[in-house]
C-alpha cells in the first residue's frame, strides 16, 4: 500500500508543479501578449499583426519561464541534459507557435461572428480571449509532450 502511495503522490506532486510552474509562465506569456498586442494597435498596427507578434514574443517569454521550470522543478533534469532537452523543447515551442497563432486568428473571428449574432459588440478582447482559450488547449498537450519525449 505505502508503494502505491508514493506512486501516486509523486506523479501528482509532479503535476502540480507543473500546473504551478505553468501557471507561472501562462501569466508571463499572456501577459506580454496583451500588453505587446494593445501597444500595437495603439500605434496603429492592424489586429492580426498585433497578435501574430504578441504571441511571437509573449510564447518566447513563456519559453523561457517554461524551460527553467520544467527542466529544474517539474521533471528534475540534470544540467548535462539541458542542450538535448532545449533542442526538443524549441522545436515544440515553434509547433506549437504555428499553431496557436493559427488558432488565436480563427478563434477571434469566430468569437467576432458569435458576438455579432447577439447584437452584441465586438473588440479586441477577442483576441484576448482566443489566446487564453488556446493557451488552455496547450496545457494537456503539453504536458504529454514534456513528459513523453522531451524529459523523458
Amino acid at each position: 500500500m505505502s508503494f502505491l502511495k508514493a506512486i501516486f503522490k509523486t506523479r501528482y506532486e509532479q503535476f502540480f508543479t507543473y500546473i504551478l510552474t505553468g501557471l507561472i509562465s501562462f501569466f508571463v506569456d499572456f501577459g506580454a501578449y496583451n500588453v505587446v498586442f494593445f501597444v500595437l494597435i495603439n500605434f496603429g498596427s492592424n489586429r492580426e499583426m498585433s497578435s501574430i507578434i504578441g504571441n511571437f514574443i509573449g510564447m518566447i517569454l513563456g519559453l523561457i519561464t517554461s524551460f527553467i521550470g520544467n527542466q529544474k522543478y517539474v521533471f528534475n533534469k540534470s544540467k548535462d541534459t539541458m542542450m538535448s532537452n532545449f533542442s526538443k523543447y524549441t522545436l515544440l515551442f515553434l509547433f506549437n507557435y504555428f499553431a496557436s497563432s493559427g488558432l488565436i486568428i480563427v478563434l477571434s473571428y469566430f468569437l467576432s461572428f458569435i458576438l455579432d449574432i447577439f447584437n452584441l459588440s465586438s473588440t479586441d478582447l477577442n483576441y484576448s480571449l482566443s489566446k487564453f482559450l488556446v493557451m488552455f488547449i496547450l496545457i494537456f498537450w503539453n504536458f504529454f509532450m514534456y513528459k513523453k519525449v522531451i524529459f523523458k
